[in-house]
């Protein structure tokens, strides 16, 4: 065994099989990982990988500026009575925020939806009158076409 331990640890299980496989064990954002590999090799490289996500997972803590860490601070505190419920999650409450409230920041004030709205109904409205005056002139001017030559 190393003189130093290295994190996370790296188990040599024998089934009774006879076979012999390499596990890493550890614990990461309170779930466990427990994943077995055929070599040495590939449970190293995994173990690897683990400890490099968990160093970048500790350096963003100490990249956040410190407003941002009191704000998520106090945020959190008011989650804190709702922490039965799972679903209620920081991450959550901001998702919730974007889709109702700041993807409607740019829309215009009721004043201004309802000035356009009068606006396309009196085109619309024109558009109408014009759709109709052409499809009274295709009715009638065939008819008069069809009187003059005879055809009624």
């Amino acid at each position: 065994m190393n003189a130093k331990k290295t994190w996370p640890p790296i188990y040599n299980i024998r089934y009774p099989s006879g076979k012999t496989v390499y596990q890493v064990a550890c614990m990461v954002n309170s779930k466990r990982i427990r994943e077995c590999f055929d070599t040495a090799k590939e449970a190293h490289a995994r173990a690897a990988a683990i400890r490099k996500e968990s160093q970048r997972s500790g350096d963003a803590a100490f990249t956040l500026p410190l407003e941002k860490t009191i704000e998520a601070k106090k945020a959190l505190e008011k989650l804190a009575p709702y922490s039965r419920h799972p679903e209620a999650t920081l991450e959550k409450a901001v998702a919730y925020y974007i889709a109702h409230s700041l993807k409607f920041a740019e829309a215009p004030t009721v004043k201004e939806g309802i000035e356009q709205l009068l606006k396309y109904k009196k085109k619309a409205k024109t558009l109408l009158e014009n759709a109709n005056i052409s499809k009274t002139c295709a009715t009638i001017i065939p008819m008069r076409v069809q009187w003059t030559y005879g055809r009624y």
